[in-house]
């Protein structure tokens, strides 16, 4: 991968993540955070910091991928970009609301309930290693397997 190609991928992620209104809109709430009354209303306060820490997070490693390709340090570049292309994949209106997962066994005996019991854990180790909270609501446990 050369300089060209990685340069072309971090102006489309640029655009599409619209990183330049992103920064203006940074820039607006920590105005916003400077006025006395912010903190009267405890959890609008803490809404806009969460929406700080996101949108910093974010800036900071699409300029993190600028650095690394301006450095011409391929393999980290690469994974920067990666990620970021990753993130732009989850960047939808719905896409950061919450969801539910259900894993049935269905027909297959101790085998599918072993399978279910495997896949939940699968699922329970990725989220935990994505930072992504979860929680489960319900658990039917079979006799002989999970």
């Amino acid at each position: 991968m050369d300089k060209q190609e990685l340069e072309k991928k971090l102006a489309v992620i640029f655009q599409k993540l619209n990183i330049e209104e992103k920064t203006k809109k940074l820039a607006e709430l920590k105005e916003k955070i400077k006025d006395q009354s912010f903190w009267d209303d405890h959890r609008a306060a803490s809404q806009v910091m969460q929406e700080i820490s996101i949108l910093e997070t974010l800036i900071d490693r699409v300029t993190m991928a600028q650095l690394l390709v301006e450095e011409e340090n391929w393999p980290e570049a690469w994974k920067a970009i990666k990620s970021l292309e990753e993130e732009l994949y989850f960047s939808g209106k719905y896409d950061s609301g919450p969801a539910i997962m259900t894993i049935q066994a269905g027909q297959g005996g101790t085998e599918a309930m072993d399978w279910a019991s495997m896949l939940a854990r699968m699922y329970q180790r990725f989220f935990e290693r994505k930072g992504w909270r979860y929680q489960i609501l319900d658990r039917s446990v079979g006799d002989e397997a999970g």
